[in-house]
């Protein structure tokens, strides 16, 4: 079974931060303070972002003239294992899809049964063609032993 590392991690890191242009949309100038890192904190890892948002307003609508930062950290777990959910259970259970995002569900494949964090949607139902009930990211995939291509009985709860 493979385990979420730190290396692996600066990895994805390193990827988003010369990736920038196409995930935010422009060129980010080194001026504007961006960065993204992970660490390790304690027996988890954390993701760090760092940015300013709106550089040239930042600088001139403070009393410092300095642009004002600011730090995202997302904590992750060493053994978490994200899965997809489909939209109609996450809005009938939370109200809508972004109050289900990282909330936790055990999932079940031949009888063994694992606590994922719901990481993103599935299409409405109406929309799946192939009758999947949930879809497993890779740290998920790994603790079932699963190897995509796949396609397994799978059921599943809120945690």
């Amino acid at each position: 079974m493979r385990t979420l590392t730190l290396e692996y991690l600066r990895g994805v890191c390193d990827a988003l931060y010369y990736a920038q242009s196409e995930l935010l949309g422009g060129e980010i100038e080194e001026e504007k303070d961006f960065d993204i890192s992970a660490h390790l904190s304690g027996d988890n890892f954390e993701i760090r972002l760092k940015s300013c948002v709106g550089f040239i307003e930042s600088v001139y609508e403070n009393d410092t003239h300095k642009p004002l930062t600011t730090t995202q950290v997302l904590y992750i777990n060493r053994d978490t294992k994200p899965a997809k959910v489909i939209k109609d259970d996450m809005v009938a259970k939370w109200g809508s899809v972004k109050a289900a995002k990282h909330k936790p569900v055990l999932v079940t494949i031949n009888g063994v049964t694992h606590r994922c964090i719901v990481g993103d949607r599935m299409p409405w139902r109406k929309n799946i063609r192939n009758k999947a009930v949930i879809d497993l990211a890779p740290g998920a995939q790994a603790a079932f032993g699963l190897k995509p291509p796949f396609m397994v009985p799978a059921s599943w709860v809120w945690a």
